[in-house]
C-alpha cells in the first residue's frame, strides 16, 4: 500500500468508530447495528500458546494490545519468517467478525482494538452499511428536531435552559430510569418502521453474517481456482517462498506468503514419483525433482535428502518448524482446477533465486497483514 492508501484506510476506520459512537449515544441505541470480533477462546488460546511455547516463543494473547506486542516481539527476536508463521496461525485461531444489534450489551472488536465499531463506509457493497446509514439518519434527524425547538423551561434567569437535547451515554433516559416522552416514543415508531425493530434487525444481521461468510468462502475458492488457471498457462512451474507451519508424521504444512495460500506437502520420494505427480502435466514434471528420503529427527525438525544423479552428488536439507522452504506450485489436471506443492531441490537454479526473495516476501506479507486486518 502507498501512504495515501494507508491514510484512506485510517480515515475509514475512524469514520466507522465515530458512527458507532453516535449510534450508541442515540436514544434508540438498542437498535444500533455494530460489529464485534471475539477474542481467542480459552481452548484455542491455550493450544496455540502451548504449541508456540515448545518452539521457545513466549506469548500473551489476553488482549489485542498484548497480541500485537507478542507479534512485534516474535519479529524482533525470531525474525520475519517466524513472524509470518505466528501471524498465520493466529489468524486461523481467531473467529470471524460478526454484525450484531447492540441491545444492552456492548461487544468490542478484538482485532482492531476498538470498544465500539461498525461498518458505515461501504453502503454500495454491504447491506449492513445501509442499515447503519438509516439508523444514523434517524439519529441526526432526532437531534436536529430537538435542537431546533425552543427551550422547554427555564429554572432561573441565570441558569441554562433545559431541553431534550441529544442524551449522553450515561443518560437516565437510556438506562430506563424514567418514562420516555410521548414525542420520543412516536419518533421511535418511525425509526422502527424505517429500520426495523430489534428482532427484525437481529434477523437482518444474521443474514448479513451468513452472506459475508458465503462471500468469503466463494472468494477463497475463486482465488484458488484462478491461481490454478494462471499456473496452467505457464510452461514452467511457479517457484516461490514457503514457510513451514508444522511438521506431521507423513507431511508438512507450508504457507506461501506471496500467494497467501496454505498447502500440505506429503513425504513422497522419487520412488513414488508416478503417484506423487500423476495429475501434473508431463512437461512440468520434467522440471521437478523429488527427494530420495524424508527423515524426521524430532517433532520440529526434518531432514530431506536429495540426489543429483547426473553429477553423482547428494545433499541434505534441514527444515524446521517456522523455517523457510523454497517450493514449486504445480497446476494439476483435476476438475475443478487445482494445484499442489513440492519442495525445490537445492541442486535446482530456482532454489537460489527463491532464497534471495525470502526477505522481501516476508516483509510484504507482514506489511499487508498490518495494513488490512483479516477480521475487520
Amino acid at each position: 500500500h502507498s501512504r495515501s492508501h494507508t491514510l484512506i484506510e485510517e480515515l475509514m476506520l475512524l469514520a466507522n468508530c465515530l458512527v458507532a459512537e453516535r449510534l450508541i449515544a442515540s436514544p434508540f441505541s438498542d437498535l444500533a447495528v455494530l460489529r464485534l470480533h471475539p477474542p481467542l477462546l480459552d481452548k484455542q488460546r491455550k493450544s496455540l500458546t502451548a504449541f508456540l511455547s515448545k518452539l521457545g516463543i513466549s506469548t500473551d494473547f489476553s488482549s489485542s494490545r498484548e497480541t500485537q506486542r507478542t507479534l512485534e516481539s516474535v519479529r524482533t527476536t525470531k525474525g520475519d519468517c517466524a513472524a509470518v508463521a505466528v501471524e498465520v496461525l493466529l489468524r486461523k485461531a481467531l473467529k470471524l467478525a460478526l454484525y450484531y444489534v447492540h441491545g444492552d450489551v456492548l461487544q468490542p472488536h478484538f482485532a482492531l482494538h476498538f470498544d465500539e465499531y461498525t461498518h458505515f463506509t461501504s453502503p454500495i457493497r454491504r447491506y449492513a452499511d445501509v442499515l447503519v446509514h438509516r439508523l444514523l439518519a434517524c439519529s441526526l434527524e432526532w437531534e436536529w428536531q430537538n435542537e431546533s425547538q425552543p427551550p422547554m423551561s427555564v429554572s432561573s434567569p441565570s441558569s441554562p435552559p433545559s431541553s431534550p437535547s441529544f442524551p449522553s451515554r450515561s443518560s437516565p433516559l437510556r438506562q430506563g430510569e424514567r418514562q420516555e416522552s410521548a414525542e420520543l416514543l412516536a419518533f421511535r415508531r418511525r425509526v422502527e418502521a424505517i429500520c426495523g425493530d430489534k428482532d427484525q434487525l437481529d434477523v437482518l444481521c444474521g443474514q448479513c453474517n451468513a452472506k459475508k461468510m458465503n462471500a468469503k468462502q466463494a472468494q477463497t475458492d475463486c482465488d484458488r481456482f484462478f491461481l490454478a488457471i494462471h499456473l496452467k498457462q505457464r510452461r514452467t512451474p511457479e517457484a516461490t517462498v514457503g514457510v513451514v507451519l508444522m511438521l506431521q508424521d507423513r507431511s508438512l504444512v507450508v504457507f506461501l506468503p506471496l500467494l497467501d495460500k496454505e498447502q500440505r506437502i506429503t513425504f513422497q520420494t522419487e520412488e513414488a514419483r508416478g503417484q506423487a505427480l500423476r495429475s501434473v502435466d508431463p512437461a512440468i514434471q520434467k522440471c521437478v525433482d523429488l527427494p530420495v528420503l524424508f527423515r524426521k529427527t524430532s517433532t520440529t525438525e526434518l531432514e530431506v535428502h536429495w540426489e543429483n544423479r547426473a553429477r553423482g552428488e547428494r545433499q541434505t536439507q534441514t527444515l524446521q518448524t517456522f523455517s523457510a522452504a523454497p517450493v514449486y506450485v504445480l497446476p494439476t489436471d483435476t476438475v475443478p482446477a487445482d494445484f499442489l506443492l513440492t519442495l525445490i531441490s537445492p541442486f535446482s537454479p530456482d532454489y537460489a533465486s527463491v532464497k534471495a526473495q525470502e526477505k522481501q516476501a516476508f516483509a510484504f506479507f507482514l506489511n499487508q497483514a498490518e495494513a488490512t486486518p483479516d477480521a475487520a
